[in-house]
């Protein structure tokens, strides 16, 4: 994989892009509960972000397909709840590269 230095803004366009829309009104009312209790407004730049570190972590063996595939399928995970805890969407972010062969990458 490229290992080009993405700022999270062009990251997060780069994936919204992905999708055929990107459901930031179904997303805009989530509240992300952090480790320490504290509850912020949801921002998909930092779920980008993670993932996009997790495969670069693996050299040059995926691309950002293999990243807006994981994103997409967290993100949808996600819809439809008014809350989740930090540590739940990193156990969907290990769950989706799990199923999906990525075992390298979640290890």
């Amino acid at each position: 994989m490229d290992h080009v230095q993405y700022t999270e803004k062009h990251l997060s366009k780069t994936l919204y892009k992905e999708q055929k829309a990107m459901p930031e009104e179904q997303l805009a009312n989530v509240i992300v509960i952090k480790r320490d209790g504290k509850k912020v407004s949801f921002d998909g730049t930092k779920i980008a972000v993670a993932i996009k570190k997790g495969f670069d972590s693996i050299d040059d063996k995926y691309n950002e397909d293999d990243v807006n595939k994981i994103y997409t399928k967290v993100i949808d995970r996600i819809i439809g709840r008014d809350k989740i805890k930090i540590e739940e969407i990193q156990d969907l972010i290990e769950e989706e590269l799990r199923t999906n062969n990525y075992e390298d990458v979640y290890q």
